[in-house]
C-alpha cells in the first residue's frame, strides 16, 4: 500500500511539474503576444498620424492648387479685357 501511494505520489508531482511547465510556457507565450500587440499598436498609432499629416499637406496642396487656379483665370480675363481695349 505505501509502494501505491508512494507511486502515486510521484505521478501526481510529475503532473504537477508538467502542469507548472506548461502555466510557465503559457505565460511566456501571453508575454510575447502582448508585446507583439503593443508594437502593433505603436505602429497603427504611427500610421494614423502620418495619415493626419498627409491629408493635411494634401489639403493644403489643393488650396494652393484652387488659388492658383483663380489667379490664372483672373490673368486671362485681364489679358482679354486689355486685348479688347488695344483693339477698339
Amino acid at each position: 500500500m505505501r509502494a501505491e501511494c508512494a507511486e502515486a505520489k510521484v505521478a501526481a508531482e510529475i503532473k504537477l511539474a508538467e502542469a507548472r511547465t506548461m502555466m510557465e510556457e503559457a505565460l511566456k507565450k501571453m508575454t510575447e503576444a502582448n508585446s507583439k500587440m503593443q508594437a502593433a499598436e505603436s505602429l497603427d498609432a504611427e500610421a494614423s498620424r502620418y495619415r493626419r499629416v498627409s491629408e493635411r499637406k494634401l489639403h493644403e496642396v489643393e488650396a494652393r492648387e484652387d488659388d492658383l487656379r483663380r489667379q490664372i483665370n483672373s490673368f486671362k480675363s485681364e489679358c482679354e479685357a486689355k486685348e479688347k481695349e488695344i483693339l477698339l
